[in-house]
Formats: C-alpha cells, sequence, structure tokens
C-alpha cells in the first residue's frame, strides 16, 4: 500500500513579510469593503464606486510602508499594511477627502502615517510637516500603528493558510517532496505522468469529476500529535472528520465552522468521540478510530455544531471503493471516509477523505484506470491515489458516504 511519510520539518514562525499587505492586495481590500458597504445601503457608495489611486504611507522613517489610501471616485479608505493590525480597515469616509490632503505635499514627499489621523509630510529632511503646518522633528515621532500589531489580530484562515505555506516552502528547501510520481507506492500529483512512468504508454481522458477543489482542507496529523499538552496516537479519523466538517463549512457556508481553527474544530470532533461508549476514537498506541462505526463519529461531530444528521446530512455505507462506487460518491454533494490499510500490517488503517476522481485510459491499449483524490492528512497539498492499488491483500478498501443536504 502506499506508506506514510512523517513530516519532520520545523515550523517556521510568522514574520512581517507572511502579514504584509501589497498595494495590489489593498486595491482587493479596498473594492470588497466598498462592495459591502455599498449593499449595506448606509453609504453613497454604488456599484460605479471605484479606487483611483494607491497611495502608500510611512513610519516616522519614511522607509517602511505601514499603511495605503485608496481614493476613490467618492471619498476614500485608510488600508493596514499588516494583516495582525487591529483592524484593515483604519480610516474611511464617503465623501470627505484624505486627511493628508492639508499636507504641503510635491512630486517626491511621502507620507507619514503614525496614527489615527496623525499625517505628516516627508520630504527626506530631519523635520517633517504636520497638517497644520507645523516643523516637527522625526525623531520625536513614533510610530503607534506598528505597536498595535499583535498576532492576536491575524485571523484564523489567514493564519492557517500562512503555516501552510511556510510548511510547504520549508519541506521544499529541506528537500523533502510529496509528491513523486515516479513509482507503485510514490505519492502522486499528476496522474497522467504517474500512469505513464509506472503503465508505461500515453493516457488521455476519459472522464473526471472534481466539485469540491475549491472547498478542500488541509488539516493534519502533525499539528496535532502534541496538542494542548495531549499527545493523540493514530488520529487520522479525527483529522479527516475536521477536514469533512471544514470542506462542509466552506462550500455551504457555514460561518461556525468557516471561522473556526482546525484547532477548535479537531476538539470538538475529539469530544463527539466521547459521547459514545465506548469512544468512537481511542487514543493510544494500538487505538485510532474504528472503522465500523466512522459513519456515527462523524454525525456525532456535526451535531457538536448544531447540524442535525437526517436534515443537512447523512451518512451511507459502508461501501466498497470500486469505480461504480467512486463515480457516485464524488458529486457535489458527497464526500467520502475512506479507510486505507496503511503500513504494511493490514491492522491500523490510514484514513482520508475522497472528494474527486479521474479516469484515464492508455491510447495504444484503451486499458482505463480510475485515480482517487484525497485530502490526505499527511501533506498539505491534496493528492491521488490509485484506485487499482487499493486492494492491498488484507481485503477490499471500505469507506463511509458522506451526503450533504443543503
Amino acid at each position: 500500500m502506499i506508506p506514510a511519510k512523517a513530516e519532520t520539518v520545523t515550523q517556521p514562525e510568522i514574520t512581517d513579510t507572511d502579514v504584509f499587505i501589497s498595494e495590489e492586495a489593498a486595491q482587493y481590500i479596498a473594492e470588497f469593503f466598498i462592495r459591502d458597504m455599498a449593499e449595506s445601503g448606509t453609504t453613497i457608495w454604488n456599484a460605479d464606486t471605484a479606487v483611483t489611486e494607491i497611495v502608500p504611507m510611512y513610519d516616522e522613517t519614511g522607509e517602511n510602508v505601514v499603511s495605503y489610501t485608496a481614493r476613490l471616485t467618492d471619498g476614500y479608505l485608510v488600508i493596514s499594511a499588516y494583516a495582525d493590525a487591529p483592524s484593515l480597515i483604519m480610516e474611511w469616509a464617503d465623501e470627505a477627502e484624505p486627511v493628508y490632503e492639508e499636507l504641503p505635499l510635491n512630486e517626491d514627499t511621502k507620507i507619514i502615517h503614525t496614527g489615527a489621523l496623525a499625517y505628516f509630510a516627508d520630504n527626506g529632511g530631519a523635520t517633517v510637516v504636520s497638517a497644520e503646518g507645523a516643523e516637527v522633528p522625526r525623531a520625536e515621532l513614533s510610530c503607534q500603528l506598528m505597536d498595535q500589531r499583535s498576532p492576536e489580530n491575524v485571523p484564523v484562515a489567514l493564519a492557517e493558510a500562512i503555516e501552510e505555506r511556510n510548511r510547504l516552502s520549508a519541506s521544499l528547501e529541506q528537500g523533502i517532496s510529496p509528491q513523486d510520481n515516479g513509482a507503485i507506492g510514490d505519492y502522486i500529483s499528476d496522474p497522467y505522468v504517474y500512469a505513464q512512468n509506472v503503465y508505461g504508454g500515453t493516457w488521455k481522458c476519459k472522464d473526471y469529476a472534481n466539485y469540491w477543489e475549491n472547498y478542500t482542507s488541509s488539516a493534519r496529523v502533525s499539528l496535532f500529535e502534541n496538542y494542548k499538552g495531549v499527545h493523540y496516537y493514530n488520529h487520522c479519523g479525527p483529522v479527516a472528520i475536521t477536514n469533512i466538517l471544514k470542506m462542509y463549512g466552506k462550500k455551504y457556508g457555514n460561518s461556525s465552522l468557516i471561522n473556526k481553527s482546525y484547532g477548535e474544530i479537531f476538539e470538538k470532533v475529539i469530544a463527539a468521540s466521547k459521547t459514545a461508549s465506548p469512544n468512537y476514537y481511542i487514543n493510544s498506541s494500538k487505538g485510532g478510530t474504528k472503522g465500523a462505526t466512522a459513519n456515527k463519529f462523524i454525525e456525532a461531530s456535526f451535531r457538536q455544531f448544531g447540524i442535525a444528521p437526517g436534515t443537512k446530512i447523512k451518512t451511507f455505507g459502508s461501501y466498497e471503493v470500486t469505480y461504480e462506487n467512486i463515480v457516485n460518491a464524488t458529486t457535489a454533494d458527497r464526500l467520502m471516509y475512506i479507510m486505507l490499510w496503511e503500513y504494511g500490517s493490514g491492522e491500523v488503517p490510514h484514513d482520508v477523505v475522497g472528494y474527486a476522481y479521474t479516469n484515464i485510459y492508455n491510447t495504444k491499449t484503451n486499458k482505463a484506470r480510475a485515480f482517487i483524490k484525497i485530502c490526505d492528512g499527511y501533506v498539505v497539498t491534496p493528492r491521488y491515489i490509485d484506485a487499482s492499488q487499493l486492494d492491498t491483500g488484507y481485503g477490499s478498501t471500505p469507506y463511509w458516504e458522506v451526503k450533504f443536504y443543503n
């Protein structure tokens, strides 16, 4: 079977570079804010309101960008240059001009922004000029905007995205590639390349389905090996359920799930396990999630978020992974909780989330092979598994089908 590849990369800390907002991103933020406010009907902004210019503003040194003014056809916005500020939108007006318009500005003047309504004209000297026309020694300025930044202000989803990007970057820098495509047992990122390398010949698509790509989730077992002082063993089942919950939340707009971190969801999943006796998940070196009741575990986890099984969600199965079942189970309203036999023992399964498939054929022999795309629980990016490799000698691979009714 496909062996597990443990992550051994040390996670880099979030840096200023990670949370810095570019001019392009600031324009996107401005446009979204304008749209939301226009829809609220509380401003004069409408569908025709547009950003006309993005003006960078600096700290007391005149070197580091701390915010942007988005000038609009009507009014303006001031946007933080850092995602860890208390608020991305620092000032806005739908009719007034930016406060810095009162400064003596020329083509080369930089605008210093140190705090609420605190703007200065910087021409490169030892003094700067306030909106009231007073000259102020640069050395006396202090940028309160930078002092207000805190990691606690970073939105959960952004913090997780940064963590995932950094983890993957660190992996690649250290020569750890989770995707090989070279031989049976390798991780598969491209089924066409894999099929050519393993089976030979040229391969083309016969059919496929992928309705969930934009909603994938990448919670991983490594995040919870030592979580809040608890060491978790064989916890790929709770992680897979965490990913199912997160994917459901993203696709169906459930804010109670969208706004939760992986850790917060994982804790609820663990709590759901304890609603059964024996627990659905046993935290021990020889424990894990019992496949026979994994469907009940999934349903109990949804209940933790006020989503009642039988109305919004139902589980079916268990079934065997066959081509016909894969096609049926990867539709727009279904996910697969797949129990892969792992580690060469046939005793400990590795549970993953299947959400798409690709069926390709050899142009010379016309032989077809199906690949299931999964959120793995070991790596950041989704990967494929070769369905023909799922019969490992320990019996066929079972899965539970999770169907949604939103």
